[in-house]
């Protein structure tokens, strides 16, 4: 997977790894991560920026350690930082201003919670940032955990207010990942691409280019689709969504409803391989099994993106 990302970045400005880079946080993790980066430079020429996910923060990792590793992954280039969380501004070569924001929620312990969230301090810091920023500059917004849809905002608190922020400046484009699947989804004219896992079926990456006319976004597959493991990749998350639909049912009246699993499946693959067209989202809403999931009242992420997208539909990931 190392090898498949780093040729895909052949010819890119910049490579940013939107968190949970490593599993555990373990102090082996992040230096394979960090060698990582330092080969995509060396063999490509790209910058690297990295953010933390809820999986790089630990009981030995707390935002001052994260920044003294990962410090010349986007802190050390920055023109504005945030005093309190590990969020900063970098403008790119190009131009463009990165927004690379630490979207992380801790507890009592050192541990960050797993859906995170936004402080007010962090969006009063990122307001200033984006009054002082020149007419017309690029802006490209990203954090590990998504914002969207309307009612995330109840795990992940301080998203809609992120949200309406971004909006509020005229930015059209977020990115994140923490919810694994490539997925679109516009609300408000606030684009979101969740960006997914390399390592992971479909195994694609992300390919956002800048132009007068603003950003295109398009994915670059990075293993061949041919070959026998390509299958097994798809496979694999197949019996993943099936796992994921029994596990989710078993406290409710639906545990022995196969047709109920099957709906799940269709979805989560349609959401991990870029096809919640309008057409599909409406044939998925219009499916029995989806008033099921409904009425099952549990949180998984297609019921986020297909029933709880308030009638705006996912966009489709187009395919390089």
């Amino acid at each position: 997977m190392r090898e498949a990302v780093t040729l895909a970045a052949t010819r890119m400005d910049a490579v940013l790894l939107l968190g949970d880079n490593t599993n555990n946080s373990h102090a082996q993790e992040h230096d394979l991560v960090l060698r990582w980066a330092r080969e995509i430079r060396q063999r490509t020429g790209a910058e690297v920026f990295i953010l933390p996910g809820n999986h790089d923060y630990g009981a030995r990792m707390g935002r001052d350690e994260f920044l003294s590793l990962y410090g010349v992954c986007g802190w050390e280039q920055a023109f504005a930082r945030d005093t309190a969380t590990a969020s900063c501004a970098v403008m790119s070569e190009g131009g463009t201003c990165l927004l690379l924001l630490d979207t992380n929620r801790f507890g009592t312990s050192r541990t960050s919670l797993p859906d995170g969230g936004i402080t007010g301090g962090t969006l009063q810091w990122l307001r200033e940032v984006l009054e002082q920023l020149p007419e017309g500059t690029p802006v490209l917004a990203c954090g590990h955990h998504p914002i969207l849809p309307a009612g995330r905002d109840e795990r992940t608190p301080g998203a809609a207010a992120l949200g309406s922020l971004l909006r509020s400046f005229g930015i059209g484009l977020y990115l994140c990942g923490h919810d694994h699947g490539f997925a679109t989804l516009q609300q408000g004219g606030l684009r979101q691409i969740t960006v997914g896992q390399p390592q992971a079926y479909p195994g694609w990456a992300g390919v956002i280019e800048c132009d007068s006319s603003g950003f295109h976004w398009h994915t670059k597959p990075i293993y061949d689709h041919q070959s026998p493991g390509y299958a097994a990749l798809r496979q694999g998350a197949a019996d993943l969504a099936r796992s994921m639909a029994s596990g989710s049912l078993k406290p409710t009246p639906y545990a022995e409803d196969e047709a109920t699993v099957e709906w799940f499946v269709t979805a989560f693959m349609a959401l991990t391989e870029g096809e919640l067209t309008p057409e599909k989202c409406a044939a998925l809403l219009a499916d029995e099994n989806c008033l099921k999931w409904r009425r099952a009242q549990t949180k998984t992420v297609v019921k986020d993106w297909i029933p709880g997208s308030a009638g705006e539909l996912p966009g489709r990931c187009t395919s390089a």
